[in-house]
């Protein structure tokens, strides 16, 4: 092996090394306390390696289209002090221009456009050489800037460009599984939120928010991975072999999240047990209003089921139902909860049925309502009906509606009896 060999050997080594770190990183908000600031800097603590001919490399996420913020910066022996980190919105204008046209920028030779560059003293300073600042994005949609800078003069050939370009595109699916992560923090804020004001203590209800919280980070892991699916066919050589590697990666967390919802216990349920429960509950929640909770309660064998989310399922729609009837304003407010075995084509069912008279649901809204986000009420984060019918479906169970506007609501399910039924010594 002739020098030159050897050294491509050894660039294709550290770039793979470089590559995988990155996108290991992309895993660690479902598997460790999730911190955004530690995942930008680790990304660029990555590219700043004493391998890579990099020495200072900055992060930029773009907060609107005249906006840069940068969320990160490494070094190797840069000293900072002479910088100027205007992050409310002044950039170099090297950094804005790729921002707003999605193409990348390379000075090779610093020193003969000193000028343009807003932080020049800091360059000399720090006897920087070389520029290159590369748009972050995922598919057309740019989300940022990374700007790396050489402390010798350097020619930026395809290899470096090959690198840095998916260098980018992995740190935009961080950035990506960020915003996610945040949105779906905020909706799980404002589900606790929800459920504190018509609730008050979670705990006396029996209420988990675990099983939602792992449905969203599965829903999320599916996300990443189907970018990194996309990235894997339009990849050739190297960096097609680090995105399968990482599609197991990621594949192994879905596995793990999977094993993580079906580990929850499962055991004997009774089913009218759980309605007396949260009904009497809410009995003592609308105390002195006019709302009035009465039940028929059929003979119900006990089923083998998860308690919690059994619970849920009962949880949501009695809430729905007095959100509903308190809207209405009715003199007299009636919620009604009835249960009972019903045969239909031969296979056998407990029904669950759930009236009210409140507001009713418009027709137009007919379709939407167990969509996720959909709410009729303000305030409300539209995950109820989506989960409460999740957990159905997960059962082989069947839910549905009929509605009059203004009049009534009634919501029917139905479990199959001869696949939930406890028998002894399924413990």
């Amino acid at each position: 092996m002739n020098i030159a060999s050897a050294i491509q050997a050894l660039r294709s080594r550290w770039e793979l090394r470089i590559l995988s770190e990155i996108s290991q990183i992309l895993v660690k908000p479902f598997t460790e306390e999730f911190a955004p600031g530690t995942l930008y800097q680790k990304a660029v603590d990555a590219l700043v390696d004493s391998a890579t001919p990099f020495k200072a490399c900055v992060l930029r996420i773009g907060q609107g289209p005249e906006r840069l913020d940068i969320v990160a910066r490494s070094g190797n022996s840069i000293t900072w002090e002479k910088r100027i980190d205007d992050s409310a919105g002044g950039v170099d204008g090297f950094a804005m221009r790729v921002y707003a046209s999605s193409e990348r920028i390379v000075v090779e030779r610093i020193e003969s456009r000193q000028a343009e560059f807003k932080n020049h003293d800091w360059i000399v300073e720090n006897d920087l050489k070389s520029y290159a600042c590369l748009p972050v994005k995922l598919v057309n949609r740019v989300l940022g800037t990374l700007s790396v800078f050489t402390g010798y003069e350097h020619k930026f050939d395809a290899g470096d460009f090959y690198f840095l370009d998916n260098i980018a595109f992995l740190i935009a699916t961080v950035l990506e599984s960020v915003r996610v992560v945040d949105e779906l923090r905020i909706a799980r804020e404002d589900l606790a939120k929800e459920r504190d004001l018509n609730l008050g203590s979670a705990h006396e209800a029996g209420y988990s928010l675990s099983e939602a919280d792992l449905h969203q980070y599965k829903l999320i892991l599916q996300h990443l991975l189907g970018q990194f699916r996309q990235a894997d066919s339009m990849s050739p050589g190297r960096i097609a072999r680090v995105m399968r590697e990482q599609t197991v990666v990621i594949q192994n967390a879905l596995t793990k999240i999977d094993q993580d919802l079906h580990r929850t216990e499962h055991g004997r349920v009774d089913v009218n047990a759980v309605i007396k429960k949260i009904l009497t509950y809410f009995s003592k929640e609308t105390k002195g209003t006019n709302i009035k909770f009465t039940r028929e309660l059929g003979e119900l064998p006990e089923i083998e089921a998860n308690e919690l989310e059994i619970k849920d399922v009962i949880l949501n729609l009695v809430s729905n139902a007095v959100k509903a009837v308190q809207k209405a304003a009715r003199k007299e407010g009636e919620i009604r909860v009835q249960t009972k075995i019903v045969d239909v084509e031969d296979i056998e069912y407990i029904e669950l049925i759930f009236t009210d008279n409140g507001t009713g649901i418009r027709n137009e809204d007919k379709e939407r309502v167990f969509h996720k986000g959909y709410s009729s009420y303000e305030g409300g984060t539209g995950m109820g009906l989506f989960i409460t019918r999740r957990i159905v479906d997960k059962y082989g169970g069947k839910l549905y509606f009929t509605s009059t506007l203004g009049k009534s609501t009634e919501f029917f399910i139905r479990l199959p009896l001869n696949r939930l039924r406890w028998e002894e010594g399924s413990e």
